[in-house]
């Protein structure tokens, strides 16, 4: 698949995964438990949604348009997305390592830990978002 496909691709599928996920997360305690320990209090959790929908979701989906249509500014909102999956990846993984029962959310992230910066990191060395 060309690069540019791909990334645009990823960054779809991430943008909507992460959007399903948060709503999952807000509608259902259950599946919270899954990922934060219980103890986590609720400020804390609405304050790590912000910024990850924002960083991570928004950033995503502003960046596969950007890159679908050729926008200057598109590498800028990849980079930002990648700054915010790499953040959100390694929150999860820390997660995980630290409190063995959440390994759901640190190997669901790492596909994003990886791939999202990688991208970024291609579209400077090659220019693939022309």
């Amino acid at each position: 698949m060309e690069p540019r496909r791909f990334a645009i691709a990823f960054l779809l599928v991430e943008a909507a995964l992460g959007g399903v996920w948060w709503c999952s997360i807000a509608l259902h305690a259950d599946w919270r438990a899954r990922f934060f320990p219980p103890q986590l209090p609720g400020p804390v959790l609405l304050a790590l949604a912000v910024a990850d929908v924002l960083l991570y979701v928004a950033a995503a989906a502003l960046a596969a348009i950007g890159i679908a249509r050729n926008r200057a500014w598109a590498r800028t909102a990849l980079t930002v997305h990648a700054g915010g999956a790499l953040y959100a990846g390694l929150f999860a993984l820390a997660l995980a390592v630290l409190d063995p029962e959440r390994w759901l959310g640190g190997l669901a992230m790492l596909p994003s830990t990886c791939v999202a910066p990688w991208l970024a990191w291609r579209s400077g060395r090659e220019r693939f978002l022309a």
